[in-house]
């Protein structure tokens, strides 16, 4: 089975309809089906394979925002309530389309889904750029499209800052004159030399190498660096503010981890930022307000945990990757040092912490609110 993704007219449908003709000509048949993220996937794909041939492929269309781990999860991962991952179905590639014209305009200016009538539900606060990196970093093949049409200082940015992204990924360009018979022979090359990791996609990610030290920082003379902030003292909410309200004059690509609020001090923030949009979250308790009964049963998981407990605030901490274009890490470092709470500060501890004013927005619901009217 094969996954396509990419944002409508990026160049996925036309994509797709090359890859059935391409079958053709080996007298084998691709079958189509469209996952719209609402509908029941699994029973489609049913559906599809009751067919019974042998010369018979699968790809899976996917809506533009729909987010790759969420359909991998499926089958890789137990469902809510325990259920076992349906592995009767295979996912051998991921990929994800992109319009190279307009990637680097489209993070630098989100768009709400819910401004786009996109959004799954009252919920739903993604922007189009938040779509479109977690597209990229978790696929093992991206198709740049429209590349040929770009200014050539532009396209090596754009490419740049998708390897950045996602270092594992395969690039295939689309060449002048479109998706020729040559490049779905080259596209298939890759996809059927591939095999789908979910451990390896899911940690593949830019941002998860940053932190793990493994990132190649790839330099094509476009000045992306990349750093890691890591720190066991919380953030003071206002000053932690402050400083994501300056990040709109800088050029971000990609941030993500997780933070400690002093006033929060009880849940995990994962804070996610895709070019100009920013989002913070819930990630839920920490594991040191965790009860130890409702903890992993996993030997494993346990021994993980411990791997990051420092008493008295057990696995409270900061650590989180920043990738970007040309980033002065001596100034955030000391930027973000600035947020974190002072010495007295921290000595009159999480009873008087949680007393202070705290203007970020409310997670302890989920209200949709997020933090792109701060960097704008």
């Amino acid at each position: 089975m094969r996954v396509v993704f990419g944002w409508g007219g990026s160049g996925k449908s036309t994509l797709i309809e090359a890859l059935i003709q391409s079958m053709i000509q080996f007298k084998k048949k691709l079958v189509v089906v469209t996952d719209d993220g609402r509908s029941d996937l699994i029973a489609s794909l049913e559906i599809a394979m009751s067919q019974g041939r042998q010369d018979l492929e699968v790809a899976v269309e996917a809506d533009s925002v729909l987010e790759p781990i969420a359909v991998a999860e499926l089958f890789y991962l137990e469902g809510e309530h325990g259920e076992p991952p349906d592995d009767r179905f295979e996912i051998h590639t991921m990929a994800t389309v992109i319009d190279a014209r307009t990637f680097l305009e489209d993070l630098a200016k989100p768009e709400s889904l819910h401004e786009l009538g996109l959004d799954f539900d009252d919920i739903d606060d993604r922007t189009k750029a938040d779509v479109l990196v977690e597209q990229i970093e978790f696929s093992d093949i991206i198709v740049l499209n429209r590349a040929s049409e770009l200014d050539a200082t532009i396209f090596a940015r754009t490419k740049s800052a998708i390897e950045w992204l996602n270092p594992r990924a395969q690039l295939l360009e689309v060449p002048v004159d479109g998706i020729t018979r040559e490049f779905t022979e080259d596209f298939w090359h890759h996809a059927n030399a591939n095999e789908f990791d979910f451990d390896e996609s899911a940690e593949g990610a830019g941002w998860i190498q940053v932190l793990a030290s493994t990132h190649p920082r790839l330099d094509r003379g476009q000045n992306l660096s990349s750093m890691a902030f890591r720190a066991r003292r919380p953030f003071h909410p206002e000053r932690f503010k402050n400083f994501i309200e300056s990040l709109s004059a800088m050029e971000v690509l990609r941030i993500k981890g997780w933070v400690w609020i002093a006033t929060r001090n009880g849940e995990m923030g994962l804070w996610s930022v895709a070019g100009a949009s920013s989002v913070l979250v819930s990630a839920g308790a920490w594991m040191a307000a965790t009860p130890m009964g409702e903890w992993p049963d996993d030997p494993d998981e346990r021994a993980d945990i411990m791997d990051e407990w420092i008493p008295p605030y057990g696995d409270r901490r900061q650590e989180f990757a920043m990738i970007g274009f040309q980033l002065n890490e001596l100034e955030l470092r000391r930027a973000l040092k600035n947020c974190l709470l002072t010495d007295s500060e921290f000595e009159q501890g999480p009873e008087q912490w949680t007393r202070w004013p705290d203007s970020l927005p409310d997670w302890s619901v989920d209200t949709g609110d997020d933090f792109d009217g701060l960097l704008q």
